[in-house]
């Protein structure tokens, strides 16, 4: 997961490809800061959230829930 400068997230994306089917999977995860503390807004279980760093990925927030997109 990306971070904006205004700390909103950027959606991820996975394309398999499989010779002649080319197939895209979005799944989608939406989070707030608010008062130095990050909440899940699809998983609304009060949870301590804490943004990671991975050295190969990026910045993300660590056990956020997401979604898959069907349609």
């Amino acid at each position: 997961m990306n971070l904006t400068p205004e700390g909103k997230t950027m959606g991820s994306f996975a394309t398999h490809h499989s010779r002649a089917k080319l197939r895209t999977q979005v799944h989608r995860f939406f989070y707030k800061i608010h008062n130095e503390q990050i909440g899940d807004l699809l998983d609304l279980t009060p949870r301590n959230l804490e943004i990671k760093d991975d050295p190969k990925n990026g910045f993300y927030v660590d056990n956020l829930a997401e979604e898959y997109v069907t349609s």
